[in-house]
Formats: structure tokens, C-alpha cells, sequence
């Protein structure tokens, strides 16, 4: 007979799903005050044997209509043509954290950064 009060708490994720948990291990903190001009992240050097694999930006403004624009598919986004993230929202990201990147879009956007394996 199995437990059943493991079955109860067992969460139904995985280390590879976009939720930060036990599972995952920090790696480091970026703070990015945006400008007209697209910045890449810089992710922190992992120790050996991880990769940053996850990444949590929340993006902080000093209003609701602040946003930074972004893009990951290898081209620099602009003002007119990017991804929006608002003031108050959070992007988990589970690509290649050296792809994307970010641009002010409108306001005074702060992007708060960790990184995870």
C-alpha cells in the first residue's frame, strides 16, 4: 500500500518546469536600469557541472504604464518593436538567458534579475 500522505504533498513538478523550488539552485542577482539603447542580460558564471536554466525578471516602475520591451530571438528589440513586459510583472524565463534582451519602453522600467540552475 502506498502512503498516501506522501501522494498528498508530493508537488507535481519537475527541476525543469519554470517554478523556482528546491530543486533549482540560485546563482546570482542583476539589477538593470534600462535605456534607449537594447542590454543584454549578463548572467553570472555557474559553478561546474550547472547551466543557468532559469531566470526571474520582474520588471519595477515608478508607474503601471512603465514597460520594458524585449526580444530573444537574436535580434535587438526597439521601442516600436518589442515584447512588453509592465511595471508589476514578472518574465519566467527558461531559454537561453545570452539571447534576450531588453530596451526601456516607456517611463523609468527597473528590471530586478535572479538567475537559477
Amino acid at each position: 500500500m502506498r502512503n498516501r500522505l506522501h501522494d498528498y504533498l508530493r508537488l507535481a513538478i519537475t527541476a525543469n518546469e519554470a517554478t523556482v523550488s528546491g530543486a533549482r539552485r540560485p546563482l546570482g542577482y542583476q539589477q538593470i536600469t534600462l535605456s534607449a539603447s537594447a542590454v543584454k542580460l549578463t548572467p553570472p558564471v555557474p559553478p561546474a557541472g550547472n547551466v543557468v536554466g532559469y531566470v526571474v525578471i520582474q520588471c519595477a516602475g515608478a508607474a503601471a504604464t512603465d514597460y520594458a520591451g524585449w526580444r530573444d530571438d537574436g535580434t535587438a528589440p526597439t521601442a516600436a518593436i518589442a515584447m512588453r513586459l509592465f511595471s508589476g510583472q514578472e518574465l519566467d524565463y527558461t531559454g537561453d538567458p545570452y539571447n534576450i534582451q531588453f530596451i526601456l519602453g516607456s517611463g523609468s522600467p527597473v528590471l530586478n534579475i535572479s538567475y537559477y540552475a
